[in-house]
């Protein structure tokens, strides 16, 4: 009898410093069958020894920058993908998250986000590129 590893789903960062925020979106991201671990702030995303297929990171995040923790944790090898979800929004965070992943509203783009994340998931099984960006 041969026996069949099964594949891991991809895993999910949440990165946000409001704990009912963070467990709306991971609720979301566990009803489609992603594991999720969730950080309220930049010292606790930092403290994890793992590799997440997407991250989804607040802007304003306690002790720091959601963007700049995303570019840590992009750089570290640790998070392939990025989506910001945050209700900070003016022209100069869309310029500055725009070359790391899509940015995405809180409280407007909440259902898109499953889809967006989601689908990033499963892009980042099928291409292996391991690329982060928008859509």
């Amino acid at each position: 009898m041969s026996s069949r590893s099964r594949v891991k789903p991809p895993k999910v960062l949440v990165v946000d410093d409001d704990e009912t925020v963070a467990r709306v979106v991971a609720e979301l991201m566990r009803s489609v069958g992603l594991p999720v671990t969730v950080a309220h702030s930049v010292a606790d995303a930092r403290r994890l020894a793992d590799h997440f297929a997407v991250g989804v990171f607040d802007i304003d995040i306690g002790g720091g920058s959601g963007i700049e923790l995303a570019r840590e944790l992009i750089a570290a090898g640790c998070v392939e993908r990025v989506v910001f979800f945050s209700g900070s929004e003016s022209n100069d965070l869309l310029q500055r998250t725009r070359p790391l992943g899509e940015f995405l509203v809180k409280g407007v783009d909440t259902l898109r986000l499953k889809d967006h994340v989601l689908g990033l998931a499963r892009s980042d099984r099928s291409d292996g590129t391991g690329t982060t960006g928008g859509s």
